[in-house]
């Protein structure tokens, strides 16, 4: 019975190590094909990197495109397909270096006197841009001014039209009315204006006499005369005519010259009562 047990120990002993065997077996196996593996990756990689290295049969110009923008794959290329930094320290000597050296200093240098402008500049039109706002702040103020000046420009030769009109017709009641509705300083200047133009017109009446009872024709040649040597006299003369010796004998002159002088006698009585 003892020896039966002793068999049985034995036989389980044995089938255990078998076991343990087998998986070693296995696992040895699994170490070798990986192993393996590696050394044809490793040995494919090697003849890869040395026939496009060498650019072998053109290989690495077929293969730049696929591998200049790999980081790794990349450095399998010849260097002359890699772009090249000329500034990279690792292609300069030591000179060259210092003389790069030098020449960042300078440029920076460069960049900073630029800077410098550049914010003088920036100042500049800053002061430019307030004198501008000053500027047109003035312009506002004084167009205000200068409305205020037309608007009361246009009122005085409104009153100065109306005044001349009452003394034409000796309407002394309107006259008088008028006069009280209006301030003595605006009645003063009116007044002088008028008394002055209607002074001036009287003149030119008493030099027009002359002329207005010859014969238009005649008149006219010795008027184109006196317009040749005195324009503004031959248009005192015409200002001073009534309107129908004065129309016959501009008819009997030459046509630009007459249309000189209606132009002028018609700026003239425009301006006849503008303030100055």
């Amino acid at each position: 019975m003892a020896e039966k047990d002793k068999l049985g120990e034995q036989t389980l002993t044995s089938d255990s190590f078998d076991r343990n065997k087998s998986r070693r077996g296995i696992l040895h196996s699994v170490i070798v094909i990986f192993i393996a593996l590696l050394i044809v990756f490793v040995v494919s990689t090697g003849v890869f990197y040395f026939a496009v290295k060498n650019n072998i049969n053109g290989l690495a110009e077929k293969l730049e495109p696929q591998l200049i923008n790999r980081p790794i794959l990349r450095l399998f290329l010849p260097e002359k397909f890699i772009p090249q930094d000329p500034d990279d320290p690792k292609y300069l000597s030591e000179k060259e270096i210092i003389n790069k050296y030098n020449e960042y200093r300078t440029m920076v240098s460069e960049l900073n006197i630029a800077l410098e402008s550049a914010n003088n500049t920036i100042s500049e039109l800053r002061k430019e841009i307030e004198n501008y706002n000053d500027m047109e702040k003035l312009i506002e103020e004084n167009q205000a001014l200068l409305s205020s000046i037309e608007e009361e420009n246009a009122d005085l030769e409104f009153n100065i039209q109306t005044f001349s009109e009452m003394l034409v017709k000796g309407n002394t009641e309107s006259f008088k009315e008028y006069f009280e509705k209006i301030d003595k300083a605006t009645a003063a200047v009116l007044y002088e204006k008028v008394l002055i133009e209607d002074s001036k017109l009287e003149d030119k009446r008493q030099l027009a006499k002359s002329f207005a009872a010859m014969d238009p024709r005649s008149a006219a040649n010795v008027l184109t005369e006196l317009y040749n040597q005195d324009k503004e006299k031959a248009a005192d003369i015409f200002e001073g005519m009534e309107d129908t010796p004065r129309a016959l004998i501009l008819e009997r002159m030459d046509a630009k010259i007459g249309a000189q002088i209606t132009v002028m006698l018609s700026d003239r009585k425009l301006s006849r009562y503008s303030i100055d």
